[in-house]
């Protein structure tokens, strides 16, 4: 299996008991000796490659199955992107994204506290529309993930949200108004596509 953003494991590590050897792909040198600890841990055989997609995508062996795991809205030429997975993969690529970009809760805090009108794309939407350019006969599921900032207090909240705006401490008690009237959502819509390879 090769999990391309793999961070800490989360996507590719639910399924060690069937993955027999994981590749895993990450920018981030710290994320990766995280997921190789977990590896370890569970058993499982795996590799770490430090570098960005498809930079690294030469250094890679294909896999059965690759997975990417919320990583498609950081990824600047998704077509490019793509491509390196499709051909990696022996049998089928699955990637995992939120249906509407993953801050896109934060919307009503940036036009009240800055004036700024966040865009409503890209969406899940147009990924697939991506995908499909590139020949690939997509398959899709939905469904609801709880948000992790579920059990915080409501000062988390707050300073969570403020970072988010850039704003200091001293803003603090207007933030605390806004979410007071317009509450972070308790959970977001999850997308979860994957297309066979040609050789699957």
């Amino acid at each position: 299996m090769l999990d391309v953003g793999v961070g800490a494991g989360a996507a590719s590590l639910r399924l060690a008991a069937r993955a027999g050897h994981i590749v895993g792909v990450d920018l981030n040198r710290e994320l990766l000796d995280v997921f190789a600890a977990r590896a370890a841990g569970l058993g499982v055989g795996h590799t770490t490659i430090e570098g960005g997609w498809p930079e690294v995508a030469s250094m890679t062996s294909p896999a059965d199955v690759v997975l990417c795991h919320h990583v498609v809205y950081n990824v600047a030429d998704l077509a490019a992107f793509a491509d390196a997975l499709t051909a990696h993969a022996v049998r089928r690529v699955v990637v995992e994204l939120t249906t509407t970009h993953p801050l896109a809760w934060m919307a009503p805090y940036w036009k009240a506290v800055h004036g700024l009108v966040q865009p409503d794309r890209p969406t899940v939407d147009d990924a697939v529309d991506v995908l499909a350019s590139r020949g690939l006969e997509v398959s899709q599921q939905r469904w609801q993930r709880r948000l992790q900032m579920i059990g915080e207090s409501d000062a988390d909240h707050v300073n969570r949200i403020a970072r988010r705006l850039c704003v200091g401490p001293d803003r603090h008690a207007e933030i605390r108004r806004l979410v007071e009237r317009t509450p972070p959502p308790d959970a977001r819509e999850v997308t979860t596509l994957w297309w066979e390879t040609v050789d699957g």
